[in-house]
């Protein structure tokens, strides 16, 4: 009998362990809201700071998911590379966030109501389908390692920083949580008929995914939902869209959706080519 209270603990803490989990969640549940609040509001003094010292240089707002946070080379090179290639000098702002809805920018910055960029690229990935949430475990996994550490979840927003994919061989179709709809960008289409009104220029950029997934997309439902959010989009605002229709292998991604170095750079340069065409619109 010794041996087996040794081994095992007594009855009580069997009983106090489930109520102490119920107990933290709630906690948790703060701790992911406060970590949300303070993200959006360190992208939105980064994006004010970037405003604020454009001068009268042409602003270019990247709006995004991973796919821009690894699909773009840093904003100086991008910024180095149009002015060479449109003999134009721009501020270029990256604003993404993984995982991401559009709407998700335009309710939790209002900062952006009040500014005016002369472009803006939008990711078009986005009018597609939702990525996958966390599951139950392991987004209070990731909650209470927040707790333990709270300097990891309270960096700055700072989109030149390499990021840290964790590569996954799960398809596109095991990434995502359902088509986006009307929903997901209501809030975004009056944010962007607002800049319209005021001078703003709409580009949709395609962020090509590895050969065999980019083919897929476009050959199931995600293309009817593509297409009916664009539909949606134009009711209120003018926009062009670009897809180069590049076939990326293997070697160009991390994953099968996130862009290597070596897919970035690649990918960079018919960006910048695109951004410097529009710019002989302003």
């Amino acid at each position: 009998m010794d041996n087996f209270q040794k081994i095992f603990p007594p009855l009580a803490i069997w009983f106090f362990l489930p109520v102490a989990v119920l107990l933290m969640i709630p906690l948790l549940n703060h701790l992911e809201r406060s970590q949300t609040k303070y993200d959006f509001e360190s992208k939105s003094r980064y994006v004010a700071g970037k405003f604020a010292n454009a001068k009268d240089r042409p602003i270019v707002l990247v709006i995004g998911t991973s796919l821009v946070e690894c699909g773009l080379d840093s904003s100086e090179k991008i910024e180095s590379r149009v002015k060479e290639i449109s003999g134009k000098p721009i501020v270029l702002v990256k604003l993404f966030k993984r995982g991401g809805t559009l709407s998700n920018f335009a309710d939790n910055m209002k900062l952006l109501d009040q500014l005016r960029p002369d472009i803006v690229v939008v990711e078009a990935n986005m009018l597609s389908y939702r990525a996958l949430n966390e599951t139950f475990l392991n987004e209070y996994l990731y909650l209470f390692r927040m707790l333990i550490n709270p300097d990891s979840a309270y960096q700055s927003y700072s989109p030149d920083r390499r990021p840290n994919v964790i590569v996954s061989n799960k398809t596109v179709e095991q990434l995502r949580n359902g088509l986006i709809d009307s929903t997901d960008i209501s809030s975004f289409r009056e944010l962007a008929a607002a800049w319209q009104s005021k001078g703003t220029h709409f580009l949709f950029v395609n962020f090509p995914i590895e050969k065999s997934e980019e083919f897929k997309k476009w050959h199931r439902a995600d293309t009817s939902a593509f297409n009916t959010n664009l539909r949606y989009l134009r009711q209120k605002i003018k926009l062009e869209y670009f897809n180069n229709k590049l076939d990326l292998d293997s070697t160009f991604f991390c994953d099968r959706t996130h862009m290597s170095l070596k897919g970035s750079r690649f990918f960079t340069n018919s960006f910048c080519r695109e951004v410097a065409l529009q710019l002989k619109s302003l």
